[in-house]
């Protein structure tokens, strides 16, 4: 939990040490197969086998994947300390965050308990958001930055109005783009951005016929009308948020003062859902195998690229 919304509600980061302590030899193994979107989630798309239809991008090629093998990067939230050995602490925080979202969705969506209840939404906005910063994406944009500022480097003006350009050693470029820096990233801007997500309005919109897919990047945040093209979207100036929670229901979190509702789905939302969500993917998409959600729509190419313009990392940065 990233967040005490509710009181003598206790958070997961708050007891969490600034810098790794790392684990005592011998202890047990490290957990290095690191899930990226984690498998409980996964398996609210999955057949009864625990197996995922995986749409390559641009969709040329389908397989079947089980839920344990998706979106699993060996040694991603794996952290070498200043002794040598390894912590993997961030991936015990991460299991709590993913425990309580298992329940709250499933009041949410299988029980359909309405209006949200308080912990509910604390425990679905805590997840959310650190979907939204944990995955690949987060850590390529950051390396392209850096990558830049060692090449490129940063043009600034001195006191004495003399205009220099700063360059950051190549030799950091690992250091700065590695999982310890993402993780503490993580740590540092998780309760703002799940806070954010808590006092937007929620809503909820249930399907009987039409499905939902999933993505490896599943947190879609959509720009207002008018947003410049090649500036960044982030959390706070999305106009809409949107991730399925299940195969058959999507939350959306809006801008605006209407309050939390409930939807009946219909075809024209699903289809601007898994668009979305197909655009918003970065080589991945997922769906049920008894599923086509993506029947009709053009698929892009996977993203290989994150930086559009050096401006583009600024709505990362949560400054409210």
């Amino acid at each position: 939990m990233f967040i005490a919304l509710q009181p003598n509600r206790k958070t997961v980061w708050a007891h969490a040490t600034r810098r790794y302590s790392g684990r005592m030899p011998g202890t047990r193994q490290l957990k290095r197969r690191n899930h990226t979107v984690n498998k409980s989630y996964l398996r609210r798309f999955a057949d009864d086998r625990g197996h995922l239809t995986r749409v390559t991008l641009p969709g040329d090629v389908r397989a079947q994947v089980s839920v344990n093998d998706a979106t699993v990067v060996r040694n991603f939230y794996v952290v070498q300390l200043d002794d040598g050995s390894e912590s993997d602490e961030a991936e015990d925080l991460f299991s709590v965050v993913e425990g309580n979202a298992v329940t709250a969705i499933r009041t949410l969506v299988d029980q359909r308990v309405w209006p949200i209840p308080s912990d509910v939404r604390t425990a679905i906005a805590e997840w959310v958001a650190l979907q939204y910063l944990r995955v690949p994406w987060i850590r390529r944009l950051t390396r392209e930055i850096v990558e830049g500022f060692c090449g490129v480097g940063i043009p600034i003006t001195t006191g004495s109005g003399e205009r220099i350009t700063l360059r950051m050693p190549a030799e950091d470029i690992d250091r700065l783009s590695g999982p310890g820096l993402h993780i503490e990233f993580i740590k540092h801007q998780a309760a703002q951005v799940a806070k954010m997500l808590y006092e937007r309005d929620w809503v909820l919109t249930f399907y009987e016929r039409k499905s939902l897919a999933t993505s490896d990047t599943p947190v879609v945040l959509r720009p207002a009308p008018g947003h410049a093209a090649g500036m960044g979207i982030g959390i706070a100036n999305a106009v809409e948020i949107h991730v399925p929670l299940d195969r058959r229901a999507a939350l959306s979190r809006g801008d605006s003062s209407f309050g939390d509702g409930r939807a009946a789905g219909v075809t024209k939302t699903a289809v601007y859902l898994n668009d979305a969500m197909a655009k918003n993917a970065r080589r991945y998409v997922f769906h049920h195998p008894d599923d086509d959600p993506l029947r009709g729509l053009t698929l892009p190419e996977p993203r290989t690229h994150e930086l559009a313009t050096p401006e583009s990392e600024a709505a990362l940065v949560v400054t409210r």
